[in-house]
């Protein structure tokens, strides 16, 4: 999945909500969740996002779908958000494409959408049950905040932001 080991660079393709690939993957973030957080109801379900949202469903070099994220402005989740603000959601990759680099490849595409949409803040909830997941944000740039809207409460969320000011050329 990345240079250093000779595989095709996956590719990104921008999909809607309903794109089967979309509700697949989200689909199965759930299922994972159910299974790590002993939880029928983990994350509020599958459910929508903002119609705002951005849908990126990421490709393996045959074109086979193999992993998904979102961005949606920040303010479907925080009344008050400003509006240059996004966050990421549904970011799940499939078990089989996994340790290959193509989740620093989606976040890398979704950091790019939201700037696009006109977001230069992001921010996002991951859980303490998704070691992996809190590993890619910290290698990634993003910083830990306090947990804010739904998750403030939560004691299994752990929440990042990343300034995506001077990030990209």
């Amino acid at each position: 999945m990345s240079a250093r080991d000779d595989r095709p660079v996956p590719s990104i393709r921008p999909v809607s909500a309903e794109d089967p690939d979309a509700l697949h993957f989200a689909q199965a973030l759930h299922d994972e969740m159910v299974i790590r957080y002993e939880d029928p109801d983990p994350c509020g379900g599958p459910g929508p996002l903002d119609p705002r949202a951005r849908w990126l469903v990421l490709c393996d070099d045959s074109g086979g779908a193999i992993g998904l994220g979102a961005v949606q402005p920040l303010v479907h989740t925080v009344a008050n958000a400003a509006g240059d603000e996004g966050e990421i959601k549904r970011v799940f990759i499939a078990e089989h494409a996994r340790g290959h680099g193509a989740s620093h490849l989606l976040m890398a595409a979704l950091e790019t959408a939201a700037l696009d949409a006109g977001w230069v803040r992001l921010r996002l909830e991951t859980g303490l049950r998704q070691p992996e997941a809190l590993a890619l944000y910290a290698r990634n740039g993003w910083e830990p905040i306090p947990a804010y809207g739904q998750y403030k409460d939560s004691p299994d969320s752990r929440c990042f932001a990343k300034d995506l000011r001077g990030t990209q050329s």
